[in-house]
């Protein structure tokens, strides 16, 4: 009886390290994007990566705000989905939490967020000579609410998986092995 249960934990161990190198093969399947910098000044230069969207086809890019859009342009997949790209923020971007999205001509889409900072105000002469700056430790600590939307993945990694599985057939086993055991 026990080489029997031992030769169920092996098996599902097994099961289990097969599972984990398919990690290898479906990570590269999901689209995403990442942006560089995260905190951007309207102005500034703004490079993005993508990864798995359309391959060899047209992804457009945009900037998407709670009260500000627009498309930043476009940019092509080489075979695998895969492009970098560089964009200039507008200059008339007001300051706030965006997604930076991409929508490949197939559908697939991917976002990843930024910020981008408020412009500095242009001194006038009259007011340089009264600036006074100040700087409160509240105001720092909690950041300005936006309306922007927020994604929570929903997905599992490969691992996760692999672990409800092993949970699951260890489970099985475990009854099948008490099942038994009562006969």
């Amino acid at each position: 009886m026990n080489g029997r249960f031992f030769r169920i934990i092996a098996t599902w161990l097994a099961s289990l390290l097969f599972l984990i190198s398919l990690g290898n093969a479906w990570a590269h399947g999901e689209p995403k994007i990442t942006v560089t910098p995260e905190v951007v000044a309207p102005g500034g230069n703004l490079e993005v990566r993508g990864e798995s969207l359309t391959e060899n086809g047209e992804i457009t890019i945009s900037l998407q705000g709670a009260l500000f859009v627009t498309t930043l342009g476009t940019a092509t997949g080489d075979a695998e989905g895969d492009f970098i790209i560089n964009f200039i923020i507008p200059p008339e971007t007001p300051g706030g939490t965006y997604l930076v999205r991409a929508l490949g001509a197939d559908g697939k889409t991917a976002s990843a967020q930024i910020t981008v900072t408020e412009p500095p105000p242009t001194p006038t002469p009259e007011a340089a000579a009264t600036v006074s700056v100040s700087a409160t430790p509240e105001a720092e600590a909690h950041p300005e609410p936006s309306a922007a939307e927020h994604q929570i993945p929903r997905s599992r990694s490969t691992g996760e998986w692999a672990l409800i599985l092993l949970g699951l057939g260890l489970s099985a086993g475990v009854g099948l092995f008490l099942v038994r055991t009562r006969d």
